[in-house]
């Protein structure tokens, strides 16, 4: 060697700087280190058989480098080097590796391919062909080596993209493998980097996410394909957890879909894995793509029925997370959280109860987590105990976490045993099976919402407490009457309000089209098929009927004249007519002189009785075509004014009074929505409009949740107090949502004697809010479907509440709202009844034929028509079910 090109070579090595960074020694050519290599240096995992090695060559690539780099590895012998270059293509390390392992003589590990840095330090090749960690040796071919590094024992089961169906594929991600749909490439990508920089790799866990937010359903095929590539390491190590629809049976547990469907046992994870590896916490998954609650049941495993058709085994709890705060452990899951209480860790959140078991004890364990809320199950077996248990269960929920105290909820275990979504088949140890279920007021156990619980012993009844002073005073309290309605002893009526459907009947709806169930028996309380709601009281409903359907033979048609004759009423008998029919001759008018002296009741339409038709023969419909009202259902009540006082919209005197009341009135719950509500509010900035901008929000969603229920009861009865003041910081953050034009729907059940009134009165004017639908909900029951065409109506998407009070397409009319009548249809037996309505602007008076009256109803019929083709169905929650089946104007 000359000294000429010694002198360069001591030069190029002389601008080589060196430092140890965490676990890492870097080498970079000039005097400023990278933030890139920084970082990556600093969270890196220690390599025990290896130099790790950072380049940081962002700045160039100065002569006589790899001489440099060379000079200076030559001195670290631990073994072999693992190298990462930061700043020059992927290339440039893997002839940097093979120069390096040539002329050091040391094996020399680099990425092949773009390299990812996920969580905790875990260095991640991408999916491409070919790409991972690759190994050269002196004298040998280059091998590949892993995916990952540090490597798991699974690194190789899940190192490669393959697809599984014409939709689905298996991708690799540092945590795993992700199982999805590939048709919504930005919906993928950004719910991509989240898995990648959030859940981390755990050793003993290959986490196989299913699905994607926002993306179609997975199904179950996909997964199962991947299933039988496995080999078994591979399959010892898989944890499945959901991320995003997968299509299921209705009521079935994804982990016990997954044995049955691979026949073999199968573990899944609680929640969706966040954190470092040795220090991980787990969390749900809400419909939407957000992070629910943290789980403490952390691994559960599934066995396959031992035939098709039998019950399912209740899941194994393999491994389990317990906090400090719930005390020492006296049981298997369970802790003593006080002298007479122990506190046991079920799937769905905490069931805190006393030392001896419930008989219902595997339906509480067997009870699937919803991913929105967090279950503190009061136990009430001894009901007198209740109260206290309540009081224990308030102090634990201050002490979770702040995520999964703003998401928890009480529940009573009787209610929850009820509720069979979801749980294994076959009768529990203990099941009442009575078929009655009863509703605790809200007074009775000093809970903001009804919850129904099963029916205790006959002799417990006495035991419980009357209403209490903390019920809210809108929420009507049983009477004698009441109680002896729904066939409850009197001696019993202090403790509980039975359900009305249990007692009285409902008129008679026919077959219903598009697949609709049949009409659930008395004994059924909601339309998901459930026995209880634990969420929330379970309403009565009616027999089911579409809310969108097919025309029905008969109808009464309020027919515009463009004349100056008064507004002509015609009962209509003909044969269905195609949608659209301009014309169809009446059989009898309904016209007359009392009519036309009440065609300007449009000032005060709420205050005017309902018209009689005038006397003299007239056909009425047969009771084929216009079922009369039953024996046992009172007429419809119209509405009237109430005091300015009663009535629930913002005042020219302010609100301060009425916000002041809410934040005290509802303090617990106010604290715990404001912190997700000022999030949101921090995200659409047309929600920001005052100071007090973050109380009305609030109270919109308090009103879309439980203690919002009673409020519309409050404001149809005319009475000033708490309810008003609700709905007017309601009416206030409903004014920054955005309007609803078009197009809504919610159903009633009606008799023909009911729609012939309405048609006559010919306006609806509703002073609580009116509840409907931009689509038509599958599951709002009803015998007659009814359409607003809205101009003011507010959507709540932003606002809705998870869980069973969620209604993701609702829109909400301000009170005192007004609807004309534009066309009644009477329901047939086999077919729902219709009712088109218009709302009125503030100042608008109502004439016969009015100007947007035409315009209305051809879009109302239009979108029925739309909806009946296209069979396009949307759900809301159990709980949220009665709001969408009221109709407005009417008590």
């Amino acid at each position: 060697m000359t000294r000429a090109m010694r002198f360069r070579r001591e030069r190029a090595s002389a601008g080589i700087s060196q430092h140890q960074v965490g676990n890492a020694f870097v080498l970079h050519p000039h005097e400023r280190l990278s933030v890139e290599a920084r970082s990556l240096a600093l969270a890196v995992a220690e390599d025990p058989d290896n130099d790790i090695v950072v380049l940081d060559l962002h700045d160039g690539l100065p002569i006589g480098t790899w001489w440099s780099v060379a000079a200076a590895l030559k001195r670290r012998r631990r073994g072999g080097i693992r190298l990462v270059v930061c700043g020059a293509s992927a290339d440039t390390g893997t002839l940097a590796a093979q120069w390096l392992c040539d002329r050091l003589r040391r094996p020399v590990v680099t990425p092949h391919g773009r390299t990812i840095r996920a969580a905790a330090g875990n260095l991640f090749g991408d999916t491409a062909e070919g790409s991972g960690w690759v190994r050269y040796r002196p004298g040998r071919a280059p091998a590949w080596e892993s995916q990952r590094y540090p490597a798991p024992p699974w690194d190789v089961a899940a190192a490669r993209f393959r697809p599984t169906s014409a939709v689905g594929a298996v991708e690799p991600i540092p945590a795993g493998v992700w199982i999805r749909d590939i048709r919504n490439p930005e919906v993928l990508n950004s719910r991509w980097q989240w898995l990648v920089a959030a859940v981390p790799c755990q050793p003993a866990a290959m986490t196989v996410v299913l699905g994607c937010p926002d993306t179609p359903p997975l199904a179950v095929d996909d997964i199962a394909r991947f299933w039988r590539e496995l080999d078994p390491d591979g399959r010892r190590h898989a944890r499945f957890v959901q991320y995003g629809p997968v299509e299921l049976p209705a009521g079935e547990v994804l982990g016990q879909r997954l044995a049955d469907v691979l026949g073999s046992p199968v573990v899944c994870l609680g929640g969706v894995p966040v954190g470092r590896p040795d220090r991980t916490h787990m969390y749900t998954v809400t419909p939407d793509g957000r992070l629910g609650w943290q789980v403490l049941v952390r691994e559960l495993c599934f066995t396959p029925r031992p035939a098709p058709g039998a019950a399912a085994r209740l899941p194994r709890i393999l491994s389990h997370r317990a906090p400090a705060l719930l005390g020492e452990s006296v049981g298997p899951m369970t802790h003593r959280y006080a002298p007479d209480a122990v506190v046991e860790i079920v799937q769905s959140g905490l069931w805190i109860r006393a030392d001896d078991t419930a008989r219902i004890a595997s339906r509480i364990r067997a009870r699937p987590a919803d991913p929105s809320r967090y279950a503190l199950i009061i136990d009430d077996t001894i009901p007198s105990r209740v109260p206290r248990l309540r009081e224990l269960a308030e102090d634990l929920i201050d002490r979770l976490d702040p995520t999964t105290r703003a998401r928890s909820t009480l529940h009573l275990a009787s209610a929850v045993a009820a509720d069979r979504r979801g749980q294994p088949t076959g009768r529990a140890d203990g099941d009442p099976g009575n078929g009655l279920t009863y509703r605790f007021t809200a007074a009775d156990l000093a809970i903001e919402e009804s919850i129904e619980v099963a029916l205790p012993p006959a002799e417990a009844l006495a035991t419980m407490a009357a209403p209490g002073p903390q019920s809210p005073s809108w929420v009507p309290a049983a009477t004698p009457d009441t109680r002896a309605a729904a066939g409850v002893p009197t001696s019993a009526a202090a403790a509980f309000v039975a359900e009305p459907d249990a007692a009285a009947g409902r008129p008679e709806v026919g077959p219903t089209p598009f697949g609709r169930p049949p009409p659930q028996t008395a004994t059924r309380a909601n339309a998901e098929g459930t026995l209880g709601s634990v969420n929330g009281p379970t309403r009565p409903v009616a027999p089911p009927s579409p809310l969108i359907a097919t025309p029905p033979p008969a109808s009464i048609r309020v027919t515009p004249h463009r004349t100056t004759n008064p507004p002509v009423v015609a009962l209509l008998r003909d044969r269905p007519e195609p949608i659209g029919t301009p014309t169809v001759t009446p059989v009898v008018s309904l016209a007359d002189r009392s009519l036309a002296r009440g065609a300007d009741r449009s000032a005060t339409p709420q205050t005017v009785a309902p018209t009689e038709p005038p006397p003299g023969p007239s056909a009425e419909p047969s009771p084929e075509h216009a079922p009369l009202r039953p024996a046992d259902q009172r007429p419809v009540r119209f509405q009237t004014t109430p005091a300015p006082d009663a009535q629930g919209l913002p005042t020219s005197a302010g609100l301060d009074a009425e916000r002041s009341w809410l934040r005290q009135r509802f303090s617990t719950e106010f604290d715990a929505t404001a912190s997700s509500i000022s999030r949101l509010i921090a995200e659409h900035p047309r929600l920001h409009g005052c100071a007090d901008s973050l109380i009305d929000t609030v109270a919109v969603r308090l009103y879309l949740s439980a203690p919002g229920e009673a409020v519309d009861s409050a404001l149809r009865s005319g009475a000033a107090g708490d309810g008003v003041y609700f709905a007017r910081c309601v009416a206030a953050g409903l004014a920054r949502l955005p309007a609803h034009r078009g197009a809504a729907c919610l159903a009633a059940t009606l008799s023909g004697d009911d729609l012939r009134e309405i048609a006559v009165r010919g306006t609806l004017t509703e002073w609580g809010f009116t509840h409907a639908m931009a689509e038509p909900p599958i599951n709002v029951l009803g015998n007659v479907d009814v359409l607003l065409w809205s101009m003011t109506a507010r959507r709540t998407r932003l606002l809705e509440p998870p869980g069973d009070q969620h209604a993701a397409d609702r829109v909400l009319f301000l009170p005192g709202t007004r609807f004309k009548v534009l066309d009644v249809t009477t329901p047939a037996r086999d077919q729902p009844g219709r009712l088109l309505l218009r709302e009125l602007s503030a100042d608008e008076r109502v004439r016969d034929g009015g100007p947007f009256d035409g315009l209305a109803l051809t879009s109302l019929l239009r979108c029925h028509e739309r909806w009946v083709s296209t069979g396009r169905r949307s759900r809301v929650g159990a709980a949220a079910v009665p709001r969408f089946a009221r109709l407005p104007g009417t008590v």
